[in-house]
């Protein structure tokens, strides 16, 4: 998903989980409107979908392992999530080493989040997301933050886990480029609409002028 700041991509996938209400029309999952379902599915529902945000949310202050646990929150209550966060199952823990592992910082289970640089941090999010054993991830500008070579790094790592996991996988990128590179379907969002929904190679100069045109508005509130 791409498109200018501002053009709602936030805001949609934020929706996509049900952490905020859709203005318009609504969100449908399993052929359910979530605006019409009770607390206890929609908890049920939020624990089939993961999400990473674009500041990550790692509490610093916590060990690695502790990041990744908070994953499986969704599917209990409170006293369920205090449970796992101060005495884990043996069974989780290791699953949580597994997943960092795979993502490439499994030495750094026990190390404070804060003392990991912002590449191994996004590398503990995603990790953390994979934990609640998604059907869908949804990821807000997870590359935001770091050079090039670490980002289509990252990206391609995403692709690769969502073949591999069989789960769905909804990015907002910044970066045109690297989107045309690496994904095989395209939305453009501007200003909260739907301006298209293709393939790279169906996408034309049309397209994009419409998508990142300035809005004369937009200069005069510049100036």
């Amino acid at each position: 998903m791409v498109g200018p700041s501002g053009a709602g991509k936030t805001t949609l996938l934020r929706s996509c989980n049900g952490t905020v209400p859709a203005a318009a029309g609504g969100v449908a999952i399993n052929g359910r409107l979530l605006s019409d379902v009770g607390e206890r599915e929609l908890r049920r529902t939020r624990s089939e979908l993961a999400f990473i945000p674009q500041d990550l949310a790692l509490v610093p202050e916590l060990r690695v392992v502790a990041n990744v646990l908070a994953g499986g929150f969704g599917r209990g209550g409170l006293l369920t999530a205090l449970r796992a966060l101060l005495k884990p199952r043996r069974a989780d823990t290791q699953r949580a080493f597994e997943l960092l592992q795979r993502v490439g910082v499994g030495d750094k289970l026990y190390q404070r989040s804060d003392k990991l640089s912002g590449g191994e941090q996004q590398r503990v999010a995603v990790a953390r997301a994979l934990f609640a054993g998604p059907r869908l991830l949804l990821a807000d500008e997870p590359v935001a933050s770091v050079d090039p070579e670490r980002a289509r790094d990252t990206l391609e790592l995403l692709l690769d886990l969502a073949r591999e996991q069989g789960f769905a996988l909804l990015v907002s990128l910044h970066n045109l480029e690297l989107a045309r590179g690496l994904f095989g379907r395209l939305l453009g969002l501007r200003r909260g609409r739907l301006l298209f929904d293709c393939a790279p190679a169906e996408l034309g100069d049309d397209e994009l002028e419409a998508l990142y045109a300035l809005d004369p508005s937009e200069d005069e509130q510049r100036d």
